[in-house]
């Protein structure tokens, strides 16, 4: 949560310039060339079964998010990065929102939960 309150004050936390704006921004770079995200396979099926986020849509990645390359219709926007795993967030820079999602379900992805 504090992390993301980071992300959308461009680095500043409670007052405190923790990453420079620059910094933050290069997160949301594309760190992977022309590769693109596929299924994210699970080394631990009791705690997470694999996961395909967004199917259909080209995805890339960051230094920590994988990153939306296109609009999602009415949800995500080009541009947002987002996190998943036990602990989940998106952000959306682009229009200065953020979530956290805590579930206490596993394994994560479970289709029949």
């Amino acid at each position: 949560m504090k992390l993301l309150q980071m992300f959308l004050g461009d680095g500043c936390f409670n007052g405190r310039q923790i990453l420079k704006p620059e910094t933050v921004r290069s997160m949301t770079d594309n760190a992977i060339g022309d590769l693109h995200m596929t299924v994210m396979k699970t080394t631990d099926p009791a705690l997470s079964v694999d996961a395909e986020f967004f199917p259909g849509m080209k995805k890339k990645h960051g230094f920590g998010f994988q990153i939306a390359t296109e609009q999602w219709p009415g949800m995500r926007a080009t541009g947002s990065v987002s996190w998943a795993g036990l602990f989940n967030y998106w952000w959306d820079p682009k229009n200065g929102m953020a979530a956290t999602v805590l579930t206490q379900l596993l394994p994560f992805q479970d289709p029949e939960r």
